[in-house]
Parts: C-alpha cells; sequence; structure tokens
C-alpha cells in the first residue's frame, strides 16, 4: 500500500499516514457511527467523487494532517471523547466549502471559509504552490538570494 509505511522500533510499530488517508479514514470512522449525512443540494449529486476537506477552529484550512503515530498496544479508556468543533456552521457555508475544495483548490479560497487567527507565511504559501518537482529550485533560489543578502549586509 503506497500510503502506508511502517517501521519497527523495539516493540512499537511507526506507521506513517499520509494526510488524504487520515482524512478517509476519519469519513469511514463517522459512517460506522451510523451517523446521518449532511444534507447536500442536489447540485452536488453527480457521479464524480467529492473529496472532504478538514477546516480548524483556530486556522481554518491552514494547516495540514501531515502523519498519525497508531501505537497498536497502547490504550487510554480514561481519556474523554470529545465531538470535534462544528466550525463550518451552514449547510450553504458547506456547501461553498466542498465546492472551493474540489474545483478551486490550487487558488486557496477554500482555506479561509471561516475566519482565521492566523494564515502560512507568503513564504510557505509560495513553497506549497510550487509542485513538488520544482520545490529544490525554489530553495536553492532562496539559499541564493540569503547568500546575496548576507554578503550585502557585510559591506
Amino acid at each position: 500500500m503506497q500510503e502506508l509505511r511502517g517501521r519497527k522500533i523495539g516493540n512499537l510499530v511507526l506507521v506513517l499516514l499520509l494526510g488524504n488517508l487520515v482524512r478517509r479514514l476519519d469519513i469511514a470512522c463517522a459512517a460506522l457511527k451510523k451517523k446521518p449525512p449532511r444534507s447536500e443540494p442536489p447540485d452536488f449529486r453527480s457521479p464524480q467523487k467529492l473529496l472532504g476537506v478538514c477546516i480548524h477552529p483556530k486556522f481554518g484550512g491552514w494547516f495540514a494532517l501531515r502523519g498519525v503515530l497508531i501505537f497498536r498496544d497502547v490504550l487510554a479508556p480514561e481519556l474523554e471523547r470529545r465531538q470535534p468543533a462544528d466550525v463550518v456552521s451552514s449547510d450553504a457555508q458547506r456547501t461553498d466549502l466542498v465546492r472551493l475544495f474540489n474545483f478551486f483548490w490550487r487558488d486557496g479560497r477554500y482555506r479561509d471559509v471561516i475566519e482565521v487567527q492566523e494564515r502560512y507565511s507568503p513564504r510557505q504559501q509560495q513553497y506549497f504552490n510550487t509542485l513538488p518537482s520544482q520545490r529544490w529550485q525554489l530553495i536553492e533560489q532562496w539559499r541564493q538570494e540569503a547568500a546575496c543578502d548576507h554578503v550585502g549586509a557585510d559591506r
């Protein structure tokens, strides 16, 4: 499985899951609870599969699920299970969020579907908006700019 990479460390198994898989697991867990689906307007009933999106209460869409650690034999029954905050409060807002995320994800508008307290810096945005195959070139450009700035400061 491409999305799952495990590494044995002593008695622990370290499993790294990519963000999309984490979101799918979350959706699957909700389905297992037999939670009724939220209403969706008719224009979203299409044969095309739509991806779900996570919105953080503080950061909106300006965060990423980079990975998860799963410990097979670690249980914590005393931990309180809390429902996540429903920060996207209306069906119209949810519809807009899903539409923006699925069809206009590159422009990042979905990230600001709610009022956010903090965003990625312009440099982070530039990095994440750069194709992965071109990111090393961008990093090299930044390195050269920093070297020039450093030389100029020494004069």
